[in-house]
């Protein structure tokens, strides 16, 4: 049984991507370390509080970090030629993997542990004073800091440290996803921007489609908008953990079932792009329609539907196939346009009984 990791494959990939860990760091050093530690008084001790609780700048490279590193680690799956090459190297699949995200984990975190290590550096409230309702800071009582007190502890900085980890791994591991599904590197980077926000894309076609034009009434329907938005852009641990969770056993899925002569699609995978192409063609219908609606009347949203799910399909077609001969793909048509359809009529019936 062959080890997880690859040793000579991780070497070569940390000596041809380090630039990504000296730029992260290089960002923690400008827009965190050196704003915090160049100012005094009580603005410091602020600004270092929300730091600790919030992350303030350093957010940003949680995202940017993993998205470079895996935009650069896994940037063989976008050619025919490196594909073959690194798949003809005497490692399988799944160290491939691991070894590329155990690459990743290295170049992300790194840094994120040097500024943890260089906050450390003691810094005390000068005086009593109230934080902004912004920097809800619970690890001080009543949001106030007292004179004296140490604002970044050990604790403290190792709560901030699992916590941006954590998000860091998150985003890495659903970038790694977006990857495997993509066929060229322009659909990944679209795929990383797009995905996080796929379930509230679902949920934001059902709803529109359920409530706005059937007058279906959802219990509690902001909340529920607001776990599917929040699902993966959120910072709370728990659930970070749970989409971790969830997506690692399905990119190392994904990854074993792509294949190599899918490299170069715009999707390798067609379940998922004939999902995409009926989801966006049901959004291009009600939009179609909604616009009729209110344009032209009440009447004229059902002209809207029939010609905004075939002219959405059209263009979603052309540019999954990268060409405008998509003649082929109009038996698809017929067959996504009647579930679409008999969905149209479900709800209907269930709008009647209700």
């Amino acid at each position: 049984m062959k080890p997880l990791f690859c040793p000579a494959l991780l070497r070569e990939q940390l000596k041809r991507f380090w630039a990504i860990a000296a730029l992260t760091m290089l960002f923690y050093m400008l827009f965190v370390f050196l704003p915090i530690y160049s100012s005094d008084g009580i603005t410091q001790a602020r600004d270092m509080a929300s730091l600790l609780s919030s992350g303030g700048a350093a957010n940003v490279a949680l995202f940017i970090a993993p998205f470079a590193a895996v935009i650069s680690l896994f940037s063989y799956l976008f050619s025919p030629s490196a594909t073959t090459f690194f798949h003809a190297l005497p490692t399988n699949k799944n160290q491939l993997l691991c070894t590329n995200m155990l690459a990743g984990f290295i170049l992300t975190l790194m840094p994120l542990i040097a500024l943890c290590l260089l906050i450390l550096i003691p810094i005390y409230a000068p005086m009593e004073a109230d934080l902004p309702s912004w920097q809800s800071l619970p690890w001080i009582n009543g949001y106030r800091l007292t004179e004296g007190e140490l604002i970044n502890t050990v604790s403290r900085v190792a709560a901030f440290f699992l916590q941006s980890a954590i998000v860091t791994i998150s985003f890495f591991v659903l970038f790694v996803l977006a990857a495997t599904l993509a066929g060229t590197g322009a659909i990944a980077i679209i795929l990383c921007v797009f995905l996080p926000f796929l379930p509230a894309t679902v949920y934001g076609v059902i709803y529109m489609f359920a409530v706005e034009h059937f007058a279906f009434s959802f219990y509690n329907d902001h909340e529920v908008w607001r776990f599917f938005d929040d699902f993966f852009m959120t910072l709370d641990w728990g659930a970070l953990a749970l989409r971790t969770a969830i997506l690692l056993p399905i990119t190392h899925f994904c990854y074993h079932k792509r294949r190599l002569e899918r490299t170069g699609d715009t999707i390798v995978f067609h379940p998922f792009k004939n999902f995409l192409i009926f989801l966006f063609s049901v959004w291009g219908m009600i939009l179609m329609g909604t616009a009729f609606e209110w344009m032209f009347g009440d009447n004229a949203v059902y002209l809207g539907f029939v010609l905004g799910f075939p002219t959405a399909f059209i263009i979603l077609q052309m540019i999954m196939e990268k060409t405008f001969q998509i003649r082929h793909k109009f038996s698809s048509l017929l067959t996504f346009g009647g579930i679409a359809a008999a969905l149209y009529f479900v709800l209907f019936i269930i709008s009647l009984i209700t």
